[in-house]
């Protein structure tokens, strides 16, 4: 194998390149004596890449070889008419400037010039160019620069390449100073931090879009829960505990957010801050084989839902009004001390369903006309109307008796 010679040209088949790889590849290999055939050959395959090496590769590496193999790049990349085809379309095909920026000043004032000194090593007579060159090279400089360029050419004639070159070079000894200032200021600082930020955002973004590859609850390809058929199968304690195990937002099942930053309507049978496909107050649960173990936990929580929709029925009964001085007085719960209007025994979890019935917060009145809240438990399948003894005695006295 052989080592690159420090500075050697590349050569990856670019006609516009061909030219200043074909020059320096003849100065420093091709005519240096010391060099065998055998040895240019071998430094012109480490310098060749892409078309260009794919042209010669297969050619055997002998002393004969060498002068078919540097013909046959002459061949097929010294074709003058498109090398000059291609250096004049660089002069009218290079972008516009968008602002005044020293680089872009400088790429752009060294391909005109790289350009035209290729043009006439070609053979090409570029004299009477000038007025025209002037003219390409000021409709691709930004406004500011083209501003300066108006209040330094104070003649009404056409101005030539040579001036127009002239005063961006002196324009760019102004703009390099202050290039340095940019980046070595304060300000520059404080701006280069935020890429950074924004990297980190879109690295977030990207963690948060890339747990979406699949469906929570059925784990096939990414689509809404409202489509999963495995999701409309589960009952709604089912779909609340596995939308609190994925971290979804409860209100509306997206994985972007949390509820309390949810901007989503709330439930529309309870007004609560969760989806309606969520809603536990008249769900029945079937629980069906191997979830027996779970069968506590879903019970203490459906036990836990009720209590709180309970209290929060409790709490708004306190701003019923009155129409009586000695009404509304709540009394006390029916089934016990307990917040919750449902007595639920244990043992019913343990059966097929579990039936939650209705409760109602009413105003009675006795025969004077005085009012009191008390809640009713609705049984329909009850053969009988039942009073606490408590509530009775508050407006019946006792020994006597009432028929309900």
């Amino acid at each position: 194998m052989f080592a690159r010679i420090a500075g050697s040209p590349d050569c990856d088949g670019s006609v516009k390149d061909w030219l200043s790889f074909r020059d320096s590849f003849q100065s420093m290999i091709d005519k240096d004596p010391s060099l065998t055939a055998v040895d240019k050959f071998h430094y012109l395959l480490t310098v060749l890449s892409k078309d260009a090496k794919t042209l010669v590769e297969s050619i055997e590496v002998t002393t004969t070889n060498y002068e078919v193999a540097w013909t046959m790049l002459k061949d097929r990349f010294e074709n003058r008419k498109i090398i000059t085809r291609t250096l004049m379309d660089g002069f009218l095909d290079t972008d516009p400037m968008k602002k005044e920026s020293y680089d872009g000043l400088v790429m752009l004032i060294d391909l005109y010039e790289r350009n035209l000194l290729q043009l006439k090593k070609l053979g090409l007579v570029t004299d009477g160019w000038s007025h025209l060159l002037a003219h390409l090279l000021y409709k691709r400089l930004d406004a500011e620069t083209q501003r300066h360029w108006e209040r330094s050419h104070k003649s009404r004639e056409a101005p030539k390449y040579q001036e127009l070159l002239k005063f961006l070079r002196e324009h760019l000894t102004t703009l390099q100073p202050l290039t340095l200032t940019k980046i070595r200021g304060p300000d520059q600082r404080h701006e280069s931090s935020r890429p950074v930020m924004k990297q980190k955002i879109e690295s977030t973004l990207t963690t948060v879009t890339s747990t979406k590859k699949s469906c929570p609850f059925c784990q096939k390809p990414s689509h809404s829960p409202f489509k999963c058929e495995s999701f409309h199968k589960m009952n709604p304690i089912q779909r609340l505990e596995t939308v609190k195990k994925v971290g979804l937002c409860l209100n509306c099942l997206s994985p972007s957010h949390l509820v309390r930053a949810c901007s989503s309507s709330a439930c529309r049978v309870c007004s609560q801050r969760h989806h309606t496909m969520l809603h536990l107050r008249s769900s029945i649960h079937t629980p069906s084989q191997g979830q027996e173990g779970n069968q506590a936990t879903s019970s203490a929580d459906t036990s836990t839902q009720i209590q709180t929709n309970c209290a929060k029925i409790i709490d708004a009964s306190s701003q019923i009004p009155s129409s009586s001085p000695n009404a509304l007085k709540p009394s006390p719960p029916i089934a016990s001390t307990s917040r919750s209007p449902v007595a639920l025994p244990t043992s019913s979890f343990a059966t097929t369903n579990v039936v939650l019935l209705t409760t109602a917060v009413v105003i009675i009145a006795d025969l004077h006309g005085n009012t009191q809240l008390a809640r009713v438990l609705l049984d329909c399948c009850s053969e009988r109307n039942l009073l606490s003894e408590r509530l009775a005695s508050s407006f019946f006295p006792r020994g006597r008796t009432c028929s309900c």
